[in-house]
């Protein structure tokens, strides 16, 4: 395990490691796919910026968290990087370096399958340590801190418990409350909304 790998600087601190809750979305492009009706090909939001409509479409999404979300959106210059759902170790460093080279703190969300590994079949705890020793080696800040999504909080039973002194490094979680594996929700031509009193209690 890599105990020596860099920290954000003072400059880089982030206000929700100092305690308080914050709100995040969650769930943009099963929304956007299942709610909204908009298609979204290899299920990546991001397209919508290339289409007439799609920054309207974007801001409608956020407008239903937070009211105040169109004006974050257009304001210039971001205080962090978010890389969400990532499914590999490979995935996360690459965001991790590209933060590092535009001088942004960035958060690494990785996704479990339901036997708790990542879609790469990388452990949870490998897969933080070799970003975190990627950034070491390359004189770097490692991430401000991880998250795991896009899973229902059983798939990760028993990896939280795991992760020993790694356990610090995640700070966020942003839940299923369907149980099915990413390939049955692949497939789904439908939303399985799930249980949300399970998730819930989960």
């Amino acid at each position: 395990m890599n105990r020596t790998a860099p920290r954000p600087t003072e400059s880089s601190t982030l206000p929700q490691l100092d305690g308080g809750w914050f709100l995040t979305d969650g769930g943009i492009e099963t929304v956007l796919i299942f709610q909204d009706g908009i298609p979204l090909p290899e299920f990546a939001a991001f397209t919508l910026l290339r289409t007439a409509e799609g920054p309207d479409q974007l801001r409608h999404y956020f407008r239903r968290y937070l009211d105040i979300a169109a004006e974050t959106l257009t304001a210039a210059g971001v205080d962090m990087i978010s890389a969400i759902t990532m499914t590999t170790s490979v995935e996360a460093i690459g965001v991790t370096r590209a933060a590092a080279r535009a001088g942004r703190p960035v958060a690494v969300s990785f996704t479990l399958e339901t036997d708790g590994r990542l879609p790469s079949g990388e452990a949870l705890t490998a897969a933080i340590d070799a970003v975190e020793q990627d950034a070491q080696a390359e004189g770097h800040a490692a991430p401000a801190y991880f998250m795991l999504n896009c899973l229902h909080p059983t798939h990760a039973e028993g990896v939280l418990a795991g992760l020993g002194e790694r356990r610090w490094r995640i700070r966020g979680v942003r839940a299923n409350a369907s149980t099915l594996s990413h390939a049955e929700l692949d497939v789904m031509t439908e939303l399985d909304a799930g249980d949300p009193i399970a998730l819930a209690r989960a």
